[in-house]
């Protein structure tokens, strides 16, 4: 069965939520995105990624191979990723 959500549900799932990643060298960054983007992060790293280090390491890669800012490549990677797993 589709559990329909109602309007004020979707526009929480859009609001900005700020998160501030630690990397492995123990740098970190900040990242914002919608609580929906973050609700995927989550499920994808605990379903098809080992760590959140292989998400930073993809971002690098990202960055270094089209001139992204960390924040952009990273949400490209997540986005990526979740696009594969559909």
């Amino acid at each position: 069965m589709i559990d329909f959500l109602t309007e004020r549900q979707i526009e929480e799932l859009l609001t900005a939520d700020t998160r501030e990643l630690v990397l492995p060298d123990g740098s970190t960054q900040v990242v914002t995105a919608d609580k929906l983007f973050w609700i995927r992060h989550d499920l994808l790293i605990e379903a098809y990624i080992s760590s959140a280090e292989n998400l930073y390491e993809l971002t690098y890669i990202n960055m270094s191979g089209k001139g992204y800012c960390f924040s952009d490549a990273f949400k490209s990677v997540v986005a990526y990723i979740d696009n594969q797993t559909k």
